[in-house]
C-alpha cells in the first residue's frame, strides 16, 4: 500500500488521537516518523504505540525545514519526506500544495481512512463513525467526507 514508513503531521496525529484509531496507522504501514516539531506541537500526555517513532532532524532536514514557511509541524514533516523520500501524511491545505508541488507523494487523514474501508480493514460502521467524530474539524469539507463515504471496497 504505502512505503514501509509515512511521514506524519500535527493535525493527522490529533485526528488520530481524537478517534482513538492509531491502529489504522499500524495496519498502512510497519513505521510512522513523527519529527520532533510535531511532537512539540502534538504535545499530549500520551504514550505512543512502539511503530510511532519520534524523528530528531538532522542538518539538512532542519535546513529544509526552515525554508519552507510553513508552521513548525509541516515544514518538518515536509523536510523530513523529502529527505527520507516518504509519503507526508499532512492535512493542511497550503502545506499539501507545497508539498506536492516539491515532488512528494501527499495523503490525508480521510485519505488514510478511506483507503482502510478499500483494503477491509474497517468495517462501514468504523469508517462513518470517525467521519463523524472528525466531522467538524477545521480541514473537512463536506466533499471530503462524502468522498470517504462513497468509496467501495476494493477486496
Amino acid at each position: 500500500m504505502f512505503d514501509d514508513e509515512l511521514v506524519i503531521n500535527t493535525s493527522v496525529m490529533s485526528s488520530f488521537h481524537k478517534i482513538g484509531r492509531f491502529d489504522i496507522l499500524q495496519k498502512l504501514c510497519k513505521k510512522v516518523i513523527v519529527p520532533k516539531g510535531v511532537m512539540e506541537e502534538f504535545s499530549k500526555e500520551f504514550d505512543f504505540p512502539e511503530f510511532i517513532k519520534p524523528h530528531e532532524l538532522n542538518e539538512k532536514q532542519l535546513t529544509i525545514a526552515l525554508s519552507l514557511g510553513l508552521g513548525q509541524g509541516e515544514s518538518q514533516a515536509i523536510a523530513v519526506a523529502m529527505d527520507l523520500q516518504k509519503t507526508v501524511v499532512i492535512d493542511e491545505n497550503q502545506a499539501r500544495k507545497l508539498a506536492k508541488k516539491l515532488g512528494l507523494k501527499v495523503i490525508g487523514t480521510f485519505g488514510l481512512i478511506k483507503i482502510s474501508f478499500e483494503d477491509c480493514l474497517i468495517d462501514e460502521n468504523e469508517r462513518t463513525k470517525m467521519v463523524n467524530d472528525l466531522g467538524n474539524d477545521q480541514h473537512t469539507e463536506t466533499w471530503l467526507k462524502n468522498y470517504v463515504l462513497e468509496a467501495k471496497k476494493i477486496r
